[in-house]
C-alpha cells in the first residue's frame, strides 16, 4: 500500500504541536488531515495511485497556529496491479 511519508524541521519549542494539511490542488484549500503531533513526522497512508497532493505544516502553541510551511507537492506512482489467476502444471 502506497503511503507519503512528511518530515519537517522546527525548533525545540515546550508545548508546541503541528497540524499537517492536505489538498489535491496547489494553493488549496487545505484540509487539516492531523492536528496536535508532537513529533516532526507523519506518515499519510490514505493515498490513491497516481495522485499528486499538496502538503504544508502549521506549529500550534496555545490554540494559535503560525502561518503554514512551504507548500510541497508529491505524487504517488501508479502501481501495477498484480498478475492473477496464475497456475501451473507439472510436466514429465
Amino acid at each position: 500500500m502506497p503511503q507519503i511519508v512528511l518530515t519537517w524541521d522546527a525548533s525545540v519549542t515546550p508545548g508546541v504541536s503541528y497540524t499537517v494539511n492536505r489538498s489535491p490542488a496547489l494553493g488549496g484549500p487545505y484540509t487539516p488531515l492531523v492536528t496536535g503531533l508532537s513529533g516532526l513526522t507523519y506518515s499519510d497512508e490514505d493515498v490513491i495511485d497516481g495522485t499528486t497532493y499538496f502538503y504544508n505544516v502549521e506549529a500550534v502553541l496555545g490554540g494559535v497556529s503560525s502561518a503554514p510551511s512551504n507548500t510541497i507537492g508529491v505524487s504517488v506512482p501508479n502501481i501495477p496491479q498484480p498478475p492473477s489467476n496464475l497456475k501451473g502444471t507439472a510436466q514429465a
